[in-house]
């Protein structure tokens, strides 16, 4: 019964490939629908790699949705079939898709399969949301013992502020300014982490990152920053009318060197982040950086050859806490 219509879709496939956009999202339609057909009639290794072949297709759309929703499928019948491992891949990168083009049904059902299947990467995926998820799985890691205190580690700490925020929180609604500040966040969150970094946490319209302590992650964070000033930038062009010509502009400052990281509070309550002077002094330094400038400490790159950073020249400041003057640089 099923034979007719497997028929037109096999011509309906055929002539409408041609490349165009348009033509890949209708060849994506028709091959997902055959491989639901395959399903059906109980051939499901056909139905995987009709569903396999429909994401190579999805993917070429750069259209998210196609995507989440055969990743999707593919997570179902890998369970029908017995991969475990390959369907536990699909739905975590269903979910993460989903997430990022906040397809709430999408994430919906994809926490559900999670839930029913891979309860642990449920928990992983939720508490990620909130910690990251490096640190989630090392907290959630079996066999380790969590208790106050830290472990001294060298890092990169990058901290930044969105300038004259408050005056702008004055003029709008609670709500707009929200959205603001999550469309800014979403687009620090996905720089920080494609560099490397990991959001430490936000802070009203600030932010604090942490970067490896070597060489290769001063220059993640120093790549991050430049990157953040020219989103401000297009932030400000997006959002011209509800910023009402003010410029969105964000000062950040950059210091690395040696500082506790860990589960830092009481015995019944604590949180795992960073405490230091280097996050102190990173945190100073994007509070006199005017909007859109980066500072950074001499002592960020010292030891380290060839930083091949672009530097202003060195200028001493007075921090607020601080005893004495610091060298610092603007980074250009």
């Amino acid at each position: 019964e099923f034979k007719p219509a497997r028929d037109l879709i096999k011509r309906a496939r055929a002539r409408m490939w041609s490349g165009r956009d348009t033509n890949l999202r209708f060849a994506h339609m028709a091959t997902i629908t055959e491989a639901y057909l395959e399903r059906h009639c109980g051939r499901l290794k056909k139905s995987l790699a009709l569903l396999e072949e429909s994401l190579r297709i999805a993917r070429k759309t750069k259209d998210v949705y196609p995507i989440v929703r055969t990743e999707y499928d593919l997570a179902r019948i890998c369970i029908q079939v017995k991969a475990k491992s390959k369907a536990r891949k699909h739905v975590l990168e269903a979910l993460k898709l989903a997430e990022h083009g906040n397809h709430q049904e999408m994430m919906l059902w994809c926490e559900q399969m999670l839930a029913d299947q891979f309860p642990f990467e449920l928990a992983t995926a939720k508490l990620g949301r909130y910690l990251g998820r490096d640190r989630t799985e090392r907290i959630l890691s079996p066999g380790v013992v969590r208790k106050v205190g830290g472990t001294r580690v060298s890092r990169t700490i990058l901290a930044g502020d969105v300038r004259g925020f408050t005056s702008l929180s004055e003029r709008l609604i609670p709500s707009r300014v929200t959205t603001i500040l999550n469309a800014y966040f979403d687009t620090v969150t996905g720089i920080i982490e494609r560099n490397g970094g990991v959001i430490d946490k936000f802070m009203g319209d600030g932010f604090l990152a942490v970067f490896p302590g070597n060489k290769k992650g001063l220059l993640a964070a120093c790549r991050s920053a430049r990157l953040l000033v020219e989103d401000g930038e297009e932030l400000s062009q997006i959002l011209s009318a509800p910023l009402k010509g003010s410029p969105f502009e964000v000062g950040m400052g950059i210091d690395r060197g040696v500082l506790i990281e860990g589960e830092i509070g009481s015995t019944r309550r604590f949180d795992y982040t960073v405490i230091g002077d280097v996050v102190n002094t990173a945190s100073r330094l994007q509070a006199i950086a005017g909007g859109g400038k980066i500072l950074i400490t001499s002592r960020a790159f010292k030891n380290l050859k060839n930083p091949g950073l672009d530097l202003s020249r060195s200028e001493h400041v007075k921090l607020k806490g601080k005893a004495r003057p610091i060298k610092v640089h603007r980074l250009t």
